[in-house]
């Protein structure tokens, strides 16, 4: 009998390492095709794109400074990075220093067709500092790559929330996923 309680939780452990390495493999190709699809698109529009941290420093550390800087037409964007590794997980923004990470669960009632959703709070997460030396005309970007599935702020202190778009403003940051950015400096 122990063996097979020996050989059940083995399995289960390995199903949760494998489930932990699979969404660290997606961030990682995600981030890639990101940093080859931004690249490509500065060289062919002229714009000029400055790293200022390595591709994957945000997926262990969100600092002051930014991640890298765009050039467009005039137009300066400091881009900063925040990466969620799974992609099932809801983003509320509480305030300008922080946002809470929410796990999605759905699960289907006997006789019952619709799927009914529970969230579960995850972690307290600090969101980067505004960098107010980088000068008065540059855009503050918060960029969501790989992005969660919802992202939500929270209204006047009150649970009253608003789904986040791409370019919507946000405690000073324009808030962009990975497409959403790349459409809007095409459009330049």
């Amino acid at each position: 009998m122990s063996a097979v309680i020996a050989y059940s939780v083995g399995i289960i452990l390995a199903l949760c390492a494998a489930k932990i390495l699979f969404n660290f493999i997606r961030a990682v190709v995600l981030r890639v095709s990101f940093y080859k699809r931004i690249k490509k698109l500065c060289k062919d529009k002229g714009y000029e794109m400055t790293k200022k941290r390595g591709m994957f420093a945000s997926f262990f550390r969100i600092t002051k400074k930014a991640d890298f800087t765009v050039e467009a037409r005039g137009e300066r964007y400091s881009v900063r990075l925040i990466t969620c590794f799974a992609h099932k997980r809801a983003y509320h923004f509480i305030n300008d220093r922080y946002y809470v990470q929410f796990a999605r669960f759905g699960y289907i009632l006997p006789m019952s067709k619709s799927i009914n959703k529970i969230r579960f709070f995850e972690k307290l997460k600090k969101l980067p500092e505004l960098n107010a030396d980088e000068g008065e005309n540059i855009k503050q970007i918060l960029l969501l790559n790989p992005s969660p599935m919802e992202v939500f702020q929270l209204e006047g202190g009150r649970m009253k929330k608003s789904l986040v778009v791409d370019g919507a403003v946000m405690y000073g940051w324009q808030v962009y996923g990975a497409g959403g950015f790349l459409k809007m400096l095409n459009e330049k």
